[in-house]
């Protein structure tokens, strides 16, 4: 793990921030790549990716709030840390965007299947290279496992900033997780050139099948983010998008 990209002085730039930065900006590079072949205008993208840059953070951030209140101190300057220093919770950061992207959308006249479905593979790929980032950083961490392939933080800072446990061999959640968005932007970049395709349909198998592995991804988490049921907070709203997605594909069945 590398959580300490770079150090000037008193400025202390961390990997976690400069791999989510670097995941945002090659989504919107593959977002604008892709632009022509939905026809949607690139100076439309460029428009765009502000607001769902706001709308991720302020998502992420509130979602962490709600998932981590017991561990928060509940006064201005507690919740100020958190909105102002807290990486987030990526389901939070997804609503917060959808939903300034639906008013966004509906003001400038596009099309919201044709916007998702523009978006599905470059969000997967920037979602895979900001995992990177909490790999970097400690957090996200899976339980402790013997599997070969396990993972052994080291670095007290993650311990210290995250509670990551040190030294004991865990599940690298973070790279099944980032593998599993790669395997996804690849497969919804082919599925794109399929001309049988409704508008629509790339937008709702990423919100699918990212649930499906993410549901599955959760049991082989160890660190504390709510839960209620046996499921975790993620794993309930990956069962609500799960269930969309198919309500989504069904409904759109039949037309060209």
């Amino acid at each position: 793990m590398w959580p300490v990209f770079l150090r000037l002085g008193p400025i202390t730039i961390y990997t976690y921030g400069v791999l989510v930065a670097a995941g945002f900006l090659a989504a919107l590079l593959l977002a604008l790549r892709q632009a022509p072949r939905f026809g949607v205008d690139k100076a439309f993208v460029w428009d765009w990716s502000f607001y769902v840059l706001l709308g991720s953070i302020l998502g992420a951030r509130l979602l962490y709030l709600v998932v981590e209140r017991p561990s928060i101190r509940w006064d201005w300057r507690g919740i100020a840390d958190v909105l102002l220093h807290a990486g987030g919770v990526f389901y939070g950061g997804f609503l917060g965007a959808v939903l300034v992207s639906l008013w966004f959308l509906r003001r400038r006249g596009v099309s919201v299947w044709t916007a998702g479905d523009l978006v599905a593979a470059p969000l997967a790929l920037g979602h895979a290279i900001g995992r990177l980032g909490c790999l970097s950083a400690g957090c996200c961490y899976g339980q402790p496992t013997h599997v070969p392939w396990a993972i052994t933080f080291t670095n007290p800072l993650a311990g210290e900033l995250i509670g990551t446990p040190l030294n004991v061999p865990l599940h690298p959640t973070q790279v099944y997780e980032s593998l599993w968005n790669l395997f996804l932007a690849g497969g919804l970049m082919g599925l794109a050139r399929w001309r049988g395709r409704r508008p629509g349909d790339l937008w709702w198998a990423y919100v699918g099948l990212y649930a499906v592995g993410r549901f599955v991804i959760e049991f082989y988490r160890g660190d504390p983010r709510g839960a209620w049921g046996g499921f975790s907070t993620s794993q309930w709203i990956a069962m609500g998008a799960l269930g969309a997605a198919l309500v989504g594909l069904w409904s759109r069945r039949g037309r060209p």
